[in-house]
């Protein structure tokens, strides 16, 4: 962890780092701001030797304040919308120097480049933290917004709104998942704990798929429904698909729609095997 914030101490004030996929931004990491959070983070810690991984799946938790290290985006305001546009994050990502006064101009990453290799694996390890996160503080709102149950009280739009970000979520986690068991999460080295975390985000999708199912049936049936049937979405590496959000309230009909994902990933053009670093 030390060396981790040795190196974004050398790296800040001479560019930032934008995170982008190929429909836009995600968001831009600032360095500066990001040396900061985790300099105070590694203070605190009991332990100088904490392992990253350790720290991004643990103890990143219990630290606050983060969202000063993102810019192009809005987590406080926006955490479900952008729920859904991180979570393939940061295994499938692009990024881009982005200029400081007196540092470096703005150009995009280039893996082929052994010179940008290690700020590009910094990038991805950086966007894991903040994705993490985000993924924390996202959920927490989802959990807490499902729990309040006052689906009677909400005006028909914001209904309509909360339906639509909670489809979102679903259809990515879904890719998330069927991406994973086609071709791997994308390490070079294998993950003992991936059965863990696989199963971890095959039970949330199935939770949610029943919560989605459960307060769809609360719209009026004679009431347009537009924007509820799925969504047209741009995925890393892949091709434009039509992710279509679930229909049937059943064990059955979880099975069918998850079944689905794998074929949207061979629908996309997905290669069989995406190189690492």
């Amino acid at each position: 962890m030390h060396h981790f914030v040795s190196l974004l101490e050398k790296r800040q004030g001479r560019f930032n780092i934008r995170v982008r996929q190929a429909w836009g931004t995600l968001f831009v990491l600032d360095l500066k701001q990001a040396c900061d959070y985790l300099k105070s983070a590694e203070e605190k810690q009991q332990s100088a030797q904490y392992d990253l991984r350790d720290f991004i799946d643990n103890y990143v938790l219990k630290l606050n304040d983060w969202q000063r290290c993102v810019k192009e985006c809005n987590p406080v305001q926006d955490a479900l919308s952008l729920l859904s546009q991180w979570n393939n994050m940061p295994s499938r990502a692009s990024y881009d120097f982005v200029s400081q006064p007196d540092g470096m101009p703005d150009r995009p990453m280039n893996i082929e480049d052994p010179n940008d290799q290690s700020e590009i694996l910094l990038a991805a390890q950086l966007s894991r933290i903040f994705c993490r996160k985000l993924e924390v503080d996202g959920y927490r709102a989802l959990q807490c917004a499902l729990n309040k149950n006052k689906w009677d009280d909400m005006p028909y739009e914001s209904f309509l709104k909360f339906l639509s970000q909670l489809g979102n979520i679903l259809v990515s986690l879904r890719w998330r998942v069927s991406w994973w068991e086609l071709l791997g999460d994308g390490g070079s080295k294998p993950d003992i704990n991936k059965e863990r975390y696989e199963e971890r985000v095959w039970t949330l999708c199935k939770v949610l798929y029943f919560y989605y199912t459960s307060v769809k049936l609360k719209l009026p049936s004679w009431m347009k429904h537009d924007g509820l049937d799925g969504v047209w979405s741009m995925y890393a590496d892949a091709d434009q698909v039509w992710d279509d959000f679930p229909l049937m309230g059943t064990a059955e009909g979880f099975e069918v729609w998850m079944a689905r994902g794998k074929e949207l990933i061979r629908e996309a053009g997905v290669r069989s095997h995406v190189p690492n670093i």
